[in-house]
């Protein structure tokens, strides 16, 4: 977990989490000032800055990360300076996050059930975990399947699962499943074209990341939806990816892209391309008020958004999680990300790792 907080001069704080390694994250938020202008850490670039002019602020960061790579860790830890920025701005002004972003486009955001880390991947015991998801509210679940990055190296067996699982939750409830970029696109292809069968709602990165061309390739002889984008990092690499015609659903990743005003512009370019987003959220309480957020106000995030299943490991640093409730979640009460930091919690995992 690599939580990042931003202190003001009026004593204001903004959190955020980002799905990074934190001790990169570390190095590029506290790099020394090199006293010519370059190789600065984001944070030597964001001192003395208003976090209102988030805009400005980002590009002034973003330059700055010239000499230390702009994908990865730099934009993950860009990411949560944004995130951070809006929960001081709506802590300051009094008012949640999703009223700066525009207002509720809905009232409450759909969930689905993400199982995808889980190691025991048997077909009943996919189809035992999945139907107990769909009596606790959910109407859609996430499946894990091959192995990440695997390369067609996958143990188990996706159709049988798939297949154990549709007959466990019956009809109506949605199944999606994540691949982890696991597979050479023949396989995928084949699996893909396998899942038409049991009506997946999408199959999520069946190949490499890198590879545009092979997953259009595996879009086009399929109909089940094809979703990806979780390793894109920014905006001028969504757009030729979108221009590829990869997906039916560009799943990115708040935390990782840039955050919530670049998560925007996304967002805005998928709907130029008529393509819906489901947003990558495999994180802690905090991350997952971020996507609730943002949700909430952007018409492109039609479908459900995902949601870890189970309960995040290090939970307890919030007091007052988002819940789940009907398969849908509604932001927390309160300004900015409306969430209470336990920062003595905080404290005893940062001491502990």
């Amino acid at each position: 977990l690599c939580l990042i907080k931003v202190e003001t001069d009026e004593g204001i704080s903004g959190w955020a989490d980002v799905e990074t390694q934190p001790h990169v994250a570390h190095a590029a938020v506290n790099a020394p000032s090199s006293g010519v202008g370059m190789f600065e850490g984001l944070k030597e670039l964001a001192v003395g800055e208003d976090p209102f002019e988030v805009e400005r602020l980002w590009d002034k960061v973003y330059l700055g990360t010239a000499y230390y790579g702009r994908r990865g860790v730099a934009i993950q830890a860009l990411s949560g300076l944004d995130v951070a920025c809006w929960d001081i701005m709506g802590k300051a002004l009094g008012q949640p996050i999703y009223a700066l972003l525009g207002g509720q486009y809905r009232p409450r955001v759909a969930v689905y059930a993400s199982m995808a880390l889980v190691q025991e991947k048997t077909p009943e015991a996919w189809a035992v975990r999945a139907q107990e998801f769909v009596e606790q509210g959910f109407g859609a679940v996430k499946l894990g399947i091959g192995r990440e990055w695997g390369y067609d190296a996958g143990q188990d067996d996706p159709v049988a699962i798939v297949r154990s699982v549709r007959e466990a939750v019956g009809d109506t409830v949605e199944i999606l499943v994540d691949a982890h970029n696991g597979y050479y696109p023949h396989t995928a292809v084949t699996l893909a074209q396998a899942f038409e069968a049991y009506r997946v709602f999408h199959f999520e990165e069946p190949v490499a990341a890198f590879d545009w061309e092979g997953l259009a390739w595996v879009r086009n002889h399929t109909t089940t939806p094809i979703a990806a984008g979780e390793q894109i990092y920014t905006l001028p690499e969504f757009r030729r990816f979108l221009a590829t015609g990869a997906v039916d659903i560009l799943q990115f990743d708040l935390t990782k892209s840039g955050g919530f005003w670049t998560g925007k512009k996304i967002a805005a370019l998928a709907e130029a391309w008529d393509v819906p987003v489901i947003l990558h959220n495999y994180h802690s309480p905090v991350a997952t008020a971020a996507m609730v957020h943002f949700a909430l106000t952007t018409p492109a995030c039609r479908y459900t958004q995902e949601v870890r299943a189970m309960p995040h490991p290090l939970a307890d640093i919030v007091h007052n999680a988002p819940c789940v409730e009907g398969g849908t979640i509604a932001p927390p009460d309160g300004p900015g990300l409306g969430l209470e930091l336990n920062e003595e919690r905080i404290a005893f995992y940062t001491c502990a790792g």
